[in-house]
């Protein structure tokens, strides 16, 4: 599971770095900046997509993982939710395939001239709705399912509630991107990795130990449970610390207190 949600993070952010380089965004009425630069970087927009779609992928087998554990937790979760898992990348591969064909048969044509943003406005307008229809419907697949994973594995305590509802967020802006949502999205596979592995900072919840359903405690409740475990060890001991310990005998061998020094003198006299 720390793989897939590593690898996920990794191939999503290698995939905005290759498109922000090669391909920074443009205004609406500059298509034939976006056809030029498809032709002229053919290699980095095929690589760009494909790296996306493996990201999806990877994702897709963290929440089926997820989806697993959490149905061990909670054998009534809905049984349509694992084949809803895939559909996903599967829709993002034909959108994929479809969309890059479309795209470098228009930036090839455009080159060919005139180069003009009107021949490019034709050649933009003449592409396949087929891409857009597919990826639409492939990253609704993605988004109910990481809702569905998100929220029952938050009940049965595999995540924590805010980490379930950062799961929910991303899920909104792959349907509605107002805000960029890679950023959310790699925070919260890193956290899921972290949980993995055992390295969650407080540790992880009961429930991936005793398989039992077990709602993650919040913060809140944790400093009330280590509050209440030191009042609890304090009744236990009574308030009574360890007495002191007593002093050393004297061995012959260091200097004599100053009373003693005083008494031999008055035997003395």
């Amino acid at each position: 599971m720390a793989a897939a949600a590593v690898g996920s993070g990794v191939l999503s952010l290698a995939s905005a770095i290759v498109s922000t380089r090669l391909f920074p965004a443009v205004r609406s009425n500059q298509d034939h900046l976006n056809l030029q630069r498809i032709h002229d970087s053919a290699g980095g927009y095929v690589a760009a997509g494909v790296l996306l779609v493996l990201g999806y992928v990877l994702l897709s087998v963290l929440l089926w993982y997820l989806l697993k554990v959490t149905r061990y937790r909670q054998p009534a979760l809905q049984s349509w939710l694992a084949p809803l898992v895939w559909i996903g990348p599967a829709l993002f591969a034909i959108a994929l395939t479809t969309g890059t064909i479309d795209q470098l048969s228009a930036a090839s044509d455009y080159v060919k001239g005139p180069l003009t943003e009107r021949h490019a406005d034709v050649l933009t307008n003449g592409l396949s709705t087929v891409p857009r229809i597919f990826g639409q419907a492939g990253a609704f697949a993605i988004a109910v399912s990481l809702v569905m994973v998100s929220l029952n594995a938050m009940r049965v305590g595999l995540v924590t509630r805010f980490l379930g509802i950062i799961g929910m967020v991303i899920a909104a802006l792959m349907v509605a991107p107002i805000l960029p949502g890679q950023i959310f999205q790699i925070f919260w596979l890193g956290a899921i990795a972290a949980i993995a592995i055992n390295r969650y900072p407080g540790g992880r919840g009961r429930s991936w130990e005793t398989g039992e359903p077990d709602v993650w405690p919040s913060a809140a409740e944790l400093r009330r449970a280590a509050a209440r475990g030191g009042r609890e060890e304090t009744v236990k001991t009574g308030g009574i610390t360890d007495p002191p310990l007593p002093e050393p005998p004297d061995d012959g061998t260091g200097s004599d207190h100053p009373s003693s020094k005083k008494r031999r003198k008055k035997r003395r006299r």
